[in-house]
């Protein structure tokens, strides 16, 4: 998942930093977003993912927001993301 030799939708994907967390769990850190690329990338690599937990979007965070749940974002937050 990490070298970069994956192709989705018939395009090579960015290199995608992976980190074994326990012997199930990993975090993975993109640089793009396909539709469905996490869950993509490890079928591709012979894996299943069970569970998917986004945890921030660029340097924006929120562990407080339930789900199916949303926010505003700062002017701090938007200045970010341009």
């Amino acid at each position: 998942i990490s070298n970069g030799s994956i192709v989705l939708d018939s395009k090579r994907i960015r290199l995608a930093k992976v980190k074994q967390i326990s012997e199930l769990v990993f975090g993975i850190i993109l640089t793009e977003g396909i539709n469905r690329q996490v869950r993509r990338m490890a079928e591709n690599q012979g894996y299943r993912v069970l569970d998917l937990e986004r945890v921030r979007i660029g340097d924006i965070r929120d562990r407080t927001l339930g789900k199916g749940k949303w926010r505003y974002l700062t002017k701090t937050e938007i200045l970010s993301i341009e």
